[in-house]
């Protein structure tokens, strides 16, 4: 690395230490404990975030433990449901879409079954498509 490099290299290392320095001691305030400074940056693209921390993979939600911290709509809401049962059987997903809130409300939508095929086709150098 030429030596007009390392000076500007060690000022962006040093602002993203501090940034991720300041998101620590933010998420601390809300006891939170942070293992890897890294993972504020990944947090960062996080817009659901579930916790279940007993262990028994049986949980529940119920209205008044749903928190957002961005406005939603509602159609948002429901459109999420239908992504989380479509397959997954996770607990999370199972969670969410067994909600009274999400029951009482996807009833008003009729979801459509529009099946995809996927499949590719490449042309070669020569034309021939596969």
């Amino acid at each position: 690395m030429s030596p007009s490099i390392r000076p500007r290299c060690y000022r962006v290392c040093c602002v993203i230490r501090h940034a991720r320095s300041v998101g620590a001691r933010q998420l601390a305030k809300y006891k939170v404990t942070i293992t890897r400074i890294t993972i504020i940056e990944e947090l960062a693209s996080v817009a659901v975030l579930y916790s279940e921390k007993t262990g028994t993979s049986k949980s529940t939600i119920t209205d008044g433990t749903i928190h957002a911290y961005r406005p939603f709509s509602e159609y948002i809401i429901i459109l999420s449901g239908y992504a989380l049962r479509s397959g997954t059987q996770s607990v999370i997903a199972t969670c969410i879409v067994g909600t009274q809130w999400y029951v009482s409300r996807s009833c008003q939508y009729q979801l459509i079954d529009f099946p995809i095929v996927l499949e590719s086709m490449n042309q070669d150098v020569d034309g021939v498509t596969r």
